[in-house]
């Protein structure tokens, strides 16, 4: 998600172009605020659209016999969500991310366990192979790269924004989300999230396509630093700072939210079942109610597991103390 809204924000910063001159735009500055909120939004929809499209073709076709062609459509799905969303002059990326949240969702409740463990290993073979192939670029880039120029108190400058800027960033928000939860953030998730800030590819990709003139090479070179600096300390400290706010690391269970919906989907739930249930999710009102809508609604309309969880849920309408469920 913070790749994505930084290739949105960098979109709109560049849609003020045409306005710059020595003195603020009101026009430049609104122009940016429209893209911003045009290009996230579209991209959005196009690939929330894509991924429920799979979910419906996967829930209303035999592609769970053949394996293959199910694993195939899964991710030339995911591939065309990508390619809509530049196409209409979105952003990709924020288009396929949206695709990939559905498709986590609703799309692999349909898929055979075969097919499920083909695409959990085909996108892990894809996100390792890219990975190592983006960080040998980069250090590659560092080395045979001549036009770098080298501005040691922009570097510090921008090291120390970056530092404040995420810390404005996470903890007022957290603090905000915490009125709204009733397990609440510990102050030291707080701190690793601070300090996990690492700034990889998108950071890099973005300040190396523009890169003509001496602004804009000086930018390109603070951030290869940035980028070099916090995967190096950040990226190898994690373990230690981990075990000193002693978070625990290398748990396998299911998630709550999917764990709550099988709890809802296997029993006849009751008051006091609902009640327990929404203490063990740690969801506050809105959450709770957005999370009984997916299970009522949507999990049935887009997976097979609708056509079983189906059977439950006229029980649940008819119990007169969860009548609002």
């Amino acid at each position: 998600m913070n790749d994505a809204v930084a290739i949105v924000l960098f979109d709109s910063v560049l849609a003020y172009a045409p306005y710059k001159n020595a003195t603020f735009s009101a026009v430049g500055f609104l122009s940016c605020v429209g893209e911003f909120f045009l290009t996230f939004i579209g991209s959005f929809l196009i690939g929330t659209f894509t991924g429920l499209l799979t979910s419906m073709i996967t829930k209303l076709t035999r592609l769970c016999d053949f394996p293959t062609m199910e694993t195939s459509l899964f991710f030339l799905m995911s591939y065309a969500s990508f390619l809509l969303s530049e196409a209409a002059g979105f952003t990709g990326i924020v288009g396929i991310l949206f695709c990939a949240i559905t498709q986590a969702h609703y799309t692999s409740r349909n898929l055979s366990k075969e097919s499920r463990t083909r695409v959990f290993e085909l996108f892990e073979t894809l996100n390792f192979l890219a990975e190592n192939f983006v960080f040998s670029y980069i250090g590659l880039f560092l080395f045979t790269y001549d036009g770098h120029i080298w501005r040691p108190g922009f570097i510090v400058c921008s090291f120390l924004a970056i530092g404040i800027a995420r810390l404005v960033n996470v903890f007022p928000l957290a603090g905000l989300l915490n009125v709204g939860l009733r397990q609440k953030i510990p102050c030291k998730f707080q701190l690793m999230m601070w300090w996990a800030g690492l700034r990889g590819a998108i950071a890099f990709a973005l300040a190396a396509e523009y890169s003509e003139g001496e602004p804009r090479r000086i930018i390109l070179t603070t951030t290869l630093v940035i980028v070099l600096a916090t995967v190096l300390v950040n990226g190898s400290t994690t373990t230690t700072v981990l075990e000193l706010l002693r978070i625990r690391v290398g748990i396998t269970e299911d998630t709550e939210t999917d764990h709550i919906i099988n709890e809802l989907a296997q029993k006849n739930v009751g008051d006091e079942d609902l009640h327990a249930l929404q203490e063990q999710s740690g969801l506050g009102e809105i959450g709770w109610r957005f999370l009984k809508a997916d299970y009522n609604y949507l999990v049935p309309l887009f997976t097979i597991e609708g056509q079983t969880t189906q059977k439950s849920v006229p029980l649940v309408w008819s119990t007169g103390k969860v009548a609002h469920f």
